[in-house]
């Protein structure tokens, strides 16, 4: 049977458009609305469902393999139904994190039947500038050790850093030389994302942002010089050097008087005790259910703060055990060697350029992971997805055939 590929999915992506735009900036500023919630991720799954039965066939192996991962990793939860403290709060978690990998299948399958997932991008453009207006217009204080800005008093400054983030990889995931108008779009973009950022104080971001900007501005001067172009290569060279004097003139007089400054003048100092102290706990946990963990979202119960471990990789350790971190992080890891290796061959530049800014995606996702954990937050999730989609069709080459032997549901 032909999957239908040509018909609108604008009902679909303006429910992934509300859906996001609720989770990271509505909820934040007004707090909990479970109508929103719940009635675009009904309507969204439920639209995707009537898609799903009417086509009745789907290439399985197309699935991006970290999706199929969280449907894993779900079901194998379970197992810690017999050694969590709250039973109850472990189940309502699990149902939370399967509301978000059913929002991801359906992000995919949009894009599947679609055969593109760029719209994604597109949503999390808009998400995160509306979010960089509202912290830079509407910014309240915000204690986070020290005090930041961000868009309300219930909005965590890291929530906010991390969307920002995203969006500014989204502005630079496609590389277009041919158009000024795009380079200076995503440029004003991008500046206004970075300054959003620096007034949450998130050092991870802010760390994670730097390197994203250099790599995407030494590329468009690399390719504009290589194509001979000396009219651009000379703007961009001032418009370079006017925004490092910018730079140079803020940073003189106020970077140092920053929130961001004094985070990252504390980034590996004492004032992280605490930190450590919930790192070592998870081993702790860890150690005393060593294969199957303590039980999804437990480590706030056993904890004496009250709180989860604020790493992915200490929460999966010791909620998951051996065989949770297995199954979270083996497909991470063989999904980021094979973009480290696919960097470094030679493809068409605009390819290889896209290969390795989603390279760069997943190394600052990692690094984020230190500090944030993945299971609990759609936005990393999806983000993750998106990098297991970019790899089926940039790695693999992957092209959807629809004339290929099809598996039955």
């Amino acid at each position: 049977m032909k999957l239908e590929i040509k018909t609108s999915f604008l009902i679909e992506r303006t429910l992934v458009f509300v859906f996001l735009l609720y989770l990271e900036w509505y909820k934040e500023i007004w707090g909990d609305k479970p109508l929103i919630l719940y009635g675009s991720v009904g309507l969204l799954t439920g639209l995707v469902a009537i898609r799903f039965v009417r086509q009745r066939y789907l290439h399985l192996n197309t699935m991006p393999s970290f999706l199929k991962m969280y449907f894993i990793y779900f079901a194998y939860s379970f197992t810690g139904i017999f050694v969590a403290r709250n039973a109850s709060a472990m189940v309502s978690s699990l149902i939370t994190f399967f509301c978000f990998v059913i929002v991801c299948f359906d992000c995919w399958y949009i894009s599947y039947l679609q055969n593109d997932h760029n719209w994604i991008y597109k949503i999390l453009k808009c998400v995160a500038i509306i979010c960089a207006l509202q912290v830079i217009l509407r910014g309240q204080p915000y204690y986070n050790g020290i005090m930041v800005t961000t868009m309300s008093s219930i909005n965590n400054p890291n929530t906010l850093a991390l969307i920002l983030l995203i969006g500014m990889l989204s502005f630079v995931i496609d590389f277009k030389v041919e158009k000024l108008s795009d380079f200076i779009i995503s440029m004003l973009a991008n500046v206004l994302l970075l300054y959003g950022i620096i007034l949450t104080g998130s050092r991870k971001c802010f760390l994670a942002a730097i390197p994203v900007m250099v790599y995407w501005l030494w590329f468009y001067i690399k390719v504009t010089r290589k194509e001979g172009n000396s009219k651009r290569l000379l703007f961009l060279i001032v418009v370079m050097i006017l925004g490092l004097a910018v730079c140079f003139s803020y940073y003189s007089k106020y970077f140092q008087s920053m929130s961001i400054f004094e985070r990252l003048t504390t980034l590996f100092t004492g004032s992280e005790t605490k930190r450590k102290h919930m790192y070592a706990d998870a081993i702790t946990f860890f150690l005393a259910s060593p294969i199957i963990g303590i039980g999804f979202h437990q480590y706030r119960f056993w904890s004496p703060y009250n709180a989860y471990s604020h790493s992915s990789y200490a929460e999966v350790l010791s909620c998951g055990g051996i065989v949770g971190t297995l199954i979270f992080f083996v497909p991470l890891l063989t999904c980021l060697l094979r973009y480290i290796k696919s960097a470094f061959q030679k493809k068409p530049f605009d390819e290889m350029y896209r290969i390795r800014m989603i390279a760069l995606m997943f190394v600052c996702e990692l690094f984020i992971g230190v500090g944030q954990i993945f299971l609990y937050d759609m936005l990393h999730l999806l983000v993750l997805m998106l990098i297991s989609m970019e790899e089926k069709m940039f790695i693999y080459e992957y092209k959807r055939d629809t004339t290929e032997q099809c598996l039955p549901i």
